[in-house]
C-alpha cells in the first residue's frame, strides 16, 4: 500500500503545484487588461495583443486548472443524499460514478489531441486582430489539461478504493 500512497501524493502534489502556478494567470489577465485600459483611455491607443493574450491566458487557466478543482473536490455534484453517507459509502459510490467521469476524460484527451495537432499542422492563426498570433499552442492546453485531470481522476479513483475496502477516512489534502 504504501507505493499506492506515494502514487496517490505524488498525483495530489502535481494537481497542488498546478493550481499554485496557475494563479499567477489571474494576475496577468488583470495586468493585461488594467495596461489596456489606461492604454485606451489615457493615452488613446489601444493594443493589438491584448484581447487575445487574456483570452489566452484566461482559457488556458480554465482548461489547467480542472485537475486542481477535482484534487479540492470543488466540481458541481448532487449533495441531497450523498452528503448524509458515510465516508466509506461515499467512496464506493464515487468509485462507480469515477467510470463515467473517466470516458468522459479519456474522450476529451483523444479529441483534443487530435483537434492541437491538426492545428499544428495547419499553423493555425487567430484571425481576430493584425497580431494574428498562433493558436496551436493554447489548443495544445487542452490535452495537457485533460492528462491533467486524468491523472487526478485515477489518484482518486485509487483512494476511493482503498477507503471502500479498508472502510478508513478518505485522504484529505
Amino acid at each position: 500500500m504504501s507505493k499506492l500512497g506515494l502514487l496517490i501524493r505524488t498525483i495530489n502534489k502535481i494537481s497542488k503545484w498546478s493550481g499554485a502556478i496557475l494563479r499567477f494567470f489571474v494576475l496577468g489577465i488583470i495586468f493585461i487588461v488594467v495596461y489596456e485600459i489606461v492604454a485606451r483611455t489615457v493615452f488613446n491607443h489601444a493594443t493589438i495583443w491584448a484581447q487575445e493574450t487574456s483570452i489566452f491566458l484566461f482559457g488556458t487557466y480554465a482548461v489547467l486548472s480542472g485537475a486542481y478543482v477535482y484534487y479540492l473536490n470543488g466540481h458541481v455534484r448532487m449533495d441531497v443524499l450523498y452528503g448524509r453517507l458515510s465516508s466509506r459509502t461515499k467512496a464506493i459510490v464515487d468509485v462507480f460514478t469515477s467510470i463515467l467521469v473517466f470516458i468522459f476524460v479519456i474522450a476529451f484527451l483523444w479529441w483534443s489531441w487530435g483537434l492541437a495537432l491538426k492545428s499544428f499542422n495547419a499553423r493555425e492563426t487567430v484571425g481576430i486582430s493584425l497580431w494574428a498570433p498562433p493558436y496551436y499552442p493554447f489548443k495544445f492546453m487542452f490535452p495537457l489539461g485533460a492528462f491533467l485531470l486524468l491523472l487526478q481522476v485515477v489518484a482518486k479513483f485509487l483512494q476511493d478504493i482503498v477507503t471502500a475496502i479498508t472502510g478508513g477516512s478518505r485522504s484529505e489534502h
